[in-house]
């Protein structure tokens, strides 16, 4: 018994296609993926531009995007055949980063001279009874998510998107993905 197959139609321009796709096709993986990159380093830039709840208590503007620092920060970089989206390790604020991402709580021993502020400040100059407090500070930031909503909302039209990308390298030649 013998099986034949026989290929009908443009089969010989799609192999010539892919023949000549063949030497660039990491090159254009690599751009593909850049433009990936920064199409969600854009959507995360935005997020946090939008504000980002919930506000800062007793102050105005939107949270993450004051001093415009963290917003600067969010790149997209190659490494290798991948891509990596985020706090760009050289901006020194992977840390605020992840705090205002995760939320934290800080605390911490309050000095004499710590005390002896708080006191003229919250109760106007009223010395403080000895014994009084505990002297523990406790700082809670409310988690203020940025990265992780913005990147899962993002990943239904990742693939499409690459795919364009790709496909527009080749003028289109790649069919209509």
């Amino acid at each position: 018994m013998k099986l034949e197959v026989t290929l009908t139609g443009g089969w010989e321009s799609i192999a010539n296609v892919l023949r000549s796709a063949s030497t660039g096709m990491g090159r254009t993986l690599r751009q593909a993926l850049k433009t990936e990159g920064d199409y969600l380093a854009e959507k995360v830039q935005a997020t946090i531009r939008g504000g980002v709840p919930p506000p800062l208590k007793g102050r105005s503007g939107t949270p993450l995007y004051r001093t415009h620092a963290l917003h600067d920060a969010i790149k997209a970089l190659p490494q290798g055949d991948k891509i990596f989206v985020g706090v760009d390790p050289a901006s020194g604020l992977q840390r605020i980063a992840a705090i205002h991402e995760a939320g934290a709580t800080i605390e911490m021993v309050m000095t004499d001279k710590q005390r002896r502020y708080l006191f003229g400040v919250v109760f106007k100059g009223q010395a403080p009874q000895p014994g009084t407090g505990s002297g523990l500070l406790v700082i809670t930031i409310p988690p203020r998510p940025f990265l992780a909503p913005t990147l899962k909302r993002e990943q239904p039209g990742m693939v499409l998107r690459l795919l364009k990308s790709i496909a527009a390298s080749f003028g289109g030649q790649l069919g209509n993905p």
